[in-house]
């Protein structure tokens, strides 16, 4: 069994430095939300230059880009293996993801459908995906995965609880640099609990691309039931295109610097 320390790889980066590493890279990205997001609550302002700035910077640079670097790092030491850290074939992502679409919809129902207007669905999903994404690498597949990883000589069992946990409460926490509602202690609290759904789903699916889908249908569901849905009802070509620029920037970097240097996992 590997010792806490010292995970099986060629670039000497042990568990606890991963860790480290995800957590300082949480902090940034955390920073980086507070100083363009909840310092001047944008949330509350329609200001589309700086969302557009928020979006860029602090998730899909910081929050995507730079942590996908990080997640390289830890698949080169050995830390964690691309296939549980979600990283699978597409058969395996594509029905990954049609199950993450059936569950939030099942969701969605027990919530009563906080709207019927699809404009309004596709305006929150597309301004939301940016913030989703970035939440499920730094959330998930640093900070989740490595502490599951630092916790295996515990156990599996446990380490997945560690794993679970750990991710669960950062997300919850995190939103202290958003704007309000979304930073208040309560909120904070309860916003743990989609957390911990998305915390198993992508703990038992293993699927990168689906647990995104799966986060942003809660992030969704979220905003959609504290927001004025008639600030949605408008078409928002903006936010659509950069999620859709998102996707492409996303798969692109995966496979650059992932898929390239560690080939396709094989279906298990």
């Amino acid at each position: 069994m590997a010792s806490v320390e010292t995970a099986p790889g060629s670039t000497g980066l042990s568990r606890g430095k991963a860790f480290g590493i995800a957590v300082a890279l949480y902090l940034v990205w955390v920073f980086a939300t507070w100083l363009l997001e909840g310092r001047i609550l944008l949330l509350q302002n329609p200001d589309p230059t700086g969302r557009l700035i928020y979006a860029v910077v602090a998730n899909i640079v910081i929050g995507t880009l730079i942590t996908l670097v990080a997640i390289r790092a830890f698949l080169s030491a050995g830390i964690l293996s691309p296939d549980r850290t979600g990283f699978r074939p597409v058969p395996y992502a594509v029905g990954a993801v049609l199950l993450a679409g059936i569950v939030g919809a099942l969701i969605y129902a027990l919530s009563g459908f906080p709207t019927s207007d699809p404009v309004v669905f596709l305006n929150g999903f597309a301004q939301v995906f940016p913030t989703s994404v970035a939440e499920v690498f730094v959330c998930w597949t640093a900070i989740g995965m490595v502490s599951e990883s630092l916790a295996q000589p515990a156990g599996k069992y446990l380490a997945l609880v560690t794993g679970i946990v750990t991710a669960t409460v950062f997300f919850g926490v995190y939103h202290i640099a958003h704007s309000p509602p979304f930073n208040t202690p309560m909120m904070i609290v309860f916003l743990m609990l989609p957390g911990l759904a998305t915390s198993i789903f992508y703990f038992a699916v293993r699927e990168v691309y689906s647990t995104i889908v799966f986060q942003n249908l809660m992030g969704t569901l979220g905003v959609l039931q504290n927001i004025d849905p008639a600030a949605l009802a408008r078409p928002n070509p903006g936010a659509i295109t950069l999620a859709l620029a998102l996707v492409a920037v996303l798969i692109a970097a995966d496979y650059l610097l992932v898929r390239k240097r560690f080939g396709s996992p094989k279906q298990e």
